[in-house]
C-alpha cells in the first residue's frame, strides 16, 4: 500500500465482457473480505452463466499534484 493509505473495499467480483475487459459484475460488487467476495461470485457466476472472478487491490496509487 501507498503509505498509510487502506483501501476500504479492496475485494472486487468482476467478469469478462464479450471484448475480453473486466468489468464490474454490478450490485454491490466491492467487498471487505474475500469471504463475503467469494459468496457473491459464486452467486454471480450461476446468475451469468459465465467465469466470475474475485481480485484484490493489492495497491494504491495516487495522482501527483500539480502544486
Amino acid at each position: 500500500m501507498l503509505g498509510d493509505k487502506v483501501i476500504e473495499f479492496p475485494y472486487l467480483v468482476m467478469f469478462r465482457n464479450e471484448n475480453g475487459h473486466f468489468v464490474s459484475v454490478g450490485g454491490g460488487s466491492e467487498f471487505k473480505t474475500e469471504k463475503e467476495a467469494t459468496a457473491k461470485a459464486k452467486e454471480k457466476c450461476d446468475e451469468l452463466k459465465t467465469t466470475v472472478y474475485v481480485m484484490e487491490a493489492v495497491e494504491l496509487y495516487e495522482p501527483k499534484s500539480n502544486k
